[in-house]
C-alpha cells in the first residue's frame, strides 16, 4: 500500500451543493467544464452531479479555489454564486482530501431513491442557523435525530441525538415510520453538510410531522462556529467526511484518530499487524470484531483472501508503511 499523500502546503476545503434542473445535455456540458476548470485551476475532489444538481467537496489553493467555485456557479445559472459554502483547512502534514478530480453523474445528488423530492426553497423558516439550533436542541423537549448511517454517527454526533441504525440514506423514511411517533413535537434534524436534511424534511413532512427544523449546513458548519476547543459546543466526537481524512475533530481539523478501513472504508481505530504478512494497519469495529469469527486480522483483502485460501502461510508485507492513525 502506497504512503498516504500529505499536504506540503495549507490546502483550503470547500463543500457545497445545489439543486436545480439540468437537462441531459446541461449534466454533460457541465461535467466537461468543471473538468477542463479544475484542471486548469488545479483543483481536486469529488462532484456528484445530476439532472437535479449538484453536491461537491473541492480542494485547491486559496488563491483558485474561490476562482473555481464561481466558474462552477456560471454554469448552472449565468451569475449564480453558491450560499452556505462550509470551508475547512488542511494544514502542512495532513492527509490531503482529493488525490484528483472526479464528477460522478448519477440520478440524485443524495439518494432518498425518491427524485420527484423538491427541497424548499434556499433561506426558508425550516433552516435554522448553528446559534439557533445550539440553542434548540438544549430544550428538554426537543427531538434530535441524526439522519446519516451507522458507520458515520458511530465516531460522532450532537449530545443527545437519537442515531437510526441505518445503513442507507434511503432506509430513513422507514426507520421514521417505526420509531417516531410524536409528530408535533419539536424536532431537530441534521446531516453532514445540510444536503441529506433538504430531502429528510419534506419526506417527513410528507408523514405529517408538523415543527421540524434542520441544521443550516449541516455539522460542519456547527462546528465551524462551535470550536469544541474555544466554545461549549454539543458535538461529541468526530464527524465522517467523504475524502480522504475520513473524519474532522471538534475544531473542523483532519482527524488524527482515524483511518480508512482497508477492508470496507469506514473509520478505523483499532491497530494490528496482519497474521499474514505482519505488517501494521488500522481496522474498524466492524472488521475488528469478525476476528472472533475468522480467528485472524489482515492489512489488506489481498491478504485476508490469501490467508483464507492458504491458512498459516505467511506472505511478502503489503503496508510498507507505518499506520496512518497516531499512536500515543
Amino acid at each position: 500500500m502506497p504512503p498516504v499523500p500529505r499536504a506540503e502546503n495549507r490546502i483550503e476545503v470547500k463543500t457545497f451543493y445545489h439543486f436545480l434542473t439540468l437537462s441531459e445535455d446541461d449534466v454533460t456540458r457541465v461535467k466537461a467544464d468543471m473538468e477542463a476548470a479544475a484542471e486548469r485551476l488545479h483543483i481536486a475532489g469529488l462532484v456528484i452531479l445530476g439532472k437535479e444538481g449538484l453536491n461537491a467537496t473541492a480542494s485547491g489553493p486559496s488563491e483558485t479555489l474561490p476562482t473555481f467555485l464561481k466558474e462552477v456557479g456560471n454554469m448552472l445559472v449565468p451569475g449564480f454564486e453558491f450560499f452556505n459554502v462550509k470551508t475547512s483547512w488542511v494544514e502542512p502534514g495532513e492527509k490531503i482530501p482529493f488525490k484528483g478530480f472526479l464528477v460522478k453523474v448519477r440520478r440524485e445528488i443524495v439518494t432518498l431513491k425518491r427524485p420527484d423530492i423538491l427541497p424548499h426553497e434556499p433561506g426558508s423558516n425550516t433552516h435554522i442557523s448553528p446559534e439557533e439550533w445550539h440553542k434548540g436542541i438544549q430544550d428538554p423537549d426537543a427531538i434530535i435525530i441524526d439522519t446519516r448511517n451507522t458507520y458515520e454517527t458511530s465516531i460522532g454526533t450532537f449530545r443527545g441525538a437519537i442515531t437510526p441504525e441505518i445503513e442507507e440514506f434511503s432506509d430513513f423514511p422507514e426507520w421514521l415510520d417505526q420509531n417516531v411517533k410524536d409528530k408535533a413535537k419539536p424536532t431537530y434534524i441534521f446531516c453532514t453538510g445540510g444536503i441529506r436534511c433538504e430531502k429528510a424534511i419534506v419526506a417527513m413532512e410528507e408523514r405529517g410531522f408538523t415543527n421540524v427544523k434542520q441544521l443550516d449546513g449541516g455539522i460542519l458548519n456547527y462546528i465551524d462556529q462551535f470550536p469544541a476547543s474555544k466554545t461549549s459546543s454539543l458535538w461529541d466526537g468526530e464527524c465522517f467526511v467523504f475524502d480522504n481524512r475520513i473524519a474532522v475533530d471538534g475544531d473542523g481539523r483532519a482527524s488524527q484518530k482515524y483511518s480508512a478501513c482497508p477492508h470496507c472504508g469506514q473509520p478505523a481505530d483499532h491497530s494490528i499487524f496482519c497474521v499474514r504478512c505482519d505488517s501494521p494497519a488500522v481496522l474498524c469495529d466492524d472488521c475488528y470484531n469478525k476476528k472472533a469469527e475468522t480467528g485472524s486480522e489482515t492489512c489488506s483483502k489481498n491478504c485476508a483472501n490469501q490467508w483464507t485460501v492458504h491458512p498459516g502461510r505467511k506472505g511478502r508485507p503489503q503496508i510498507l508503511t507505518p499506520p496512518t492513525k497516531r499512536v500515543e
